[in-house]
């Protein structure tokens, strides 16, 4: 089986669903069996996750289900390219609550710089990029740091906050006044 269409999560997840329910001697292959035959690390729900395109599968996770699925190799190949590009543009943050968050702050401007689309939601906290110096210290402060270490965070953050600028038709693109 050879899988064609757009790429990308949908892709994958609906490549690996068709190729389980090939799978089947005679019928199609249940999740529960697939799981079985998949091992550790698998469960029913993972796998209803992964085809309905609600998680993310690893590269290993894919590989092992291609070898149950007995996909060809250039299908198994190119389901495993899927899965490691998925990856890569679902990057989930969790925010860090070390010591040293000015090197999280760092970190986390990289990936946004790196990132073709950033989507953020709080219902709780004003969004890192949007935030000012003042309300920055707030956030940070309300945590016992020490001051230092505020102040050292709130410098990382704000240089995040220059990409906003850098970003065409943002209300502070320079372009756009």
């Amino acid at each position: 089986m050879t899988c064609g269409g757009s790429g990308g999560l949908d892709e994958l997840s609906r490549t690996l669903r068709q190729l389980r329910e090939a799978a089947g001697p005679g019928r199609k292959m249940t999740l529960t069996e697939a799981a079985e035959l998949a091992g550790e690390g698998f469960s029913t729900p993972k796998l209803s996750r992964i085809e309905r395109g609600l998680t993310v599968p690893d590269t290993d996770d894919v590989a092992a289900l291609t070898r149950v699925y007995r996909a060809d190799p250039a299908t198994a190949r190119h389901l495993r390219e899927l899965a490691s590009g998925a990856k890569a543009a679902h990057r989930r943050i969790i925010l860090g609550r070390g010591p040293d968050r000015s090197a999280f702050q760092r970190r986390l401007g990289a990936i946004e710089r790196s990132s073709e689309r950033i989507r953020e939601f709080s219902p709780v906290i004003i969004p890192g990029l949007l935030q000012t110096a003042e309300y920055i210290r707030a956030v940070f402060a309300s945590t016992g740091a020490a001051p230092e270490q505020v102040s050292a965070a709130v410098q990382a953050r704000l240089g995040r906050t220059r990409l906003r600028s850098r970003r065409p038709g943002h209300p502070g693109d320079p372009q756009r006044r």
